[in-house]
């Protein structure tokens, strides 16, 4: 199946509140029966990138900074 829906997550020492943002996509992804993926942009220094990964969000990591960069380079890596 083709994946349908890329829901793109710009992020930067974002730790504190990652897991809830990506736990409530999936459930919205869950409850919208789409075959989704997640995407994870960051430039963090935090522990975002490993809480991203341990909820099998797909991350893109980049030196480059800004939210605007964030957000071309989630939408490089999207599938859906």
């Amino acid at each position: 199946m083709m994946t349908e829906a890329s829901i793109i997550l710009p992020c930067r020492d974002e730790e504190r509140s990652i897991e809830k943002v990506i736990t409530q996509a999936l459930r919205a992804i869950k409850k919208s029966h789409l075959d989704a993926e997640i995407i994870v942009s960051d430039s963090s220094k935090d522990k975002s990138p490993s809480i991203a990964k341990r909820l099998n969000a797909k991350l893109v990591s980049h030196k480059k900074t800004g939210y605007g960069n964030a957000c071309l380079e989630g939408i490089k890596a999207a599938s859906g």
